[in-house]
């Protein structure tokens, strides 16, 4: 089963630089909140492609969230940015829905 790297690569790229600046009760709120954004982008990106009503339906609640939580101070204010970015990227990056391994149906480039 493949993980879509897209979310993963984009919250480490957004974190490197607050991370190395942050006192420790931050890094440990991004130690909890960096794998739990990635999985809920992962499979939100998963739904928007066997499901799509369900997948977007909860990509425009859960965009909606991380805006609204912005309110609460500056760290749900990261929080919420730092949350916003795996979302994008899994719009530009492409998944494929659960069984299939070529986009146009065909074989693998790699057979």
């Amino acid at each position: 089963m493949g993980v879509p790297l897209g979310p993963a690569v984009t919250t480490a790229a957004t974190l490197g630089r607050p991370v190395a600046q942050a006192d420790w009760v931050d890094r440990a709120v991004g130690l909890v909140l960096v794998p739990a954004v990635t999985v809920g982008a992962s499979e939100i990106a998963r739904l928007m492609t066997d499901r799509v009503i369900i997948g977007g339906t909860l990509f425009a609640l859960t965009v909606a969230a991380t805006i609204f939580v912005r309110r609460w101070g500056p760290r749900f204010t990261t929080a919420g940015a730092v949350a916003t970015a795996p979302l994008l990227a899994m719009l530009i990056v492409p998944t494929l829905p659960t069984g299939r391994t070529a986009v146009c149906g065909g074989p693998p480039w790699w057979q």
